[in-house]
């Protein structure tokens, strides 16, 4: 059973910690960094002066559909996934390992759940005080308007891992093609022969000639032929 203040360390960390530290963008579940981290913050929340003794770092995690318990075990923590996996992390006074403190600061947190592959919108997200991880993304601008990797829990910090840009112009879609000179500029119907986000270079094909032409994703989806 969880006592008072694994309960409310649990509250407050359940689903937190996902795409805690740096991982390439593909990556998924939890890593022992990410053990690591929701163990010593559960300590940090009690105020109880131990830390942690880091768990085997090559051990994988799935990702975790409902949310993380934290119990307390002899000896240690027991950090589980309810029906799925579990892992006991070792404490130990913290005079012979403190871990630093996190600065503090804004960062950005999912209101509701947000799927994969869903561009995140203003109102999906809203900005939350507490510790900063070195992952966790602070601008809004970067935020939206960016395709989610992964689907975001709720009070869900974003981290970098959790977000790329998002597809501005689909393949086979149609697409204007745009070509400035000076004082004038030319305009043409296409097709995309590739996907492409807002900056990326993609083949394109004129309605007219059917000519391949290569061009530059605009915000506004044209495809710009010269920068």
């Amino acid at each position: 059973m969880m006592n008072t203040h694994t309960a409310r360390a649990a509250t407050i960390l359940g689903l937190l910690l996902l795409g805690l530290m740096p991982r390439p963008a593909a990556a998924t579940g939890f890593s022992a960094a990410d053990i690591d981290a929701i163990a010593a913050d559960t300590l940090a929340a009690r105020g109880s002066g131990l830390a942690t003794i880091p768990v085997d770092p090559r051990l994988r995690f799935d990702e975790c559909g409902a949310t993380l318990r934290v119990d307390d075990v002899r000896g240690g923590l027991r950090i589980s996934c309810p029906g799925s996996w579990q892992v006991n992390v070792r404490l130990t006074s913290a005079g012979a390992a403190v871990r630093p403190a996190a600065p503090q600061g804004t960062y950005l947190v999912a209101v509701r759940p947000i799927l994969r592959g869903a561009v995140i919108r203003p109102q999906d997200i809203r900005p939350k005080e507490g510790a900063l991880r070195p992952a966790y993304v602070l601008e809004r601008d970067v935020v939206i308007g960016a395709a989610a990797t992964r689907t975001i829990q709720p009070d869900m910090p974003i981290s970098t891992a959790m977000i790329k840009p998002a597809l501005r112009v689909h393949r086979r879609d149609p697409v204007e093609i745009v070509s400035n000179g000076r004082g004038f500029q030319v305009s043409m119907a296409g097709t995309a022969r590739q996907s492409g986000s807002t900056g990326a270079r993609i083949e394109v094909v004129n309605a007219s000639s059917h000519k391949k032409i290569s061009g530059f994703v605009t915000d506004s989806g044209k495809i710009k032929i010269n920068r």
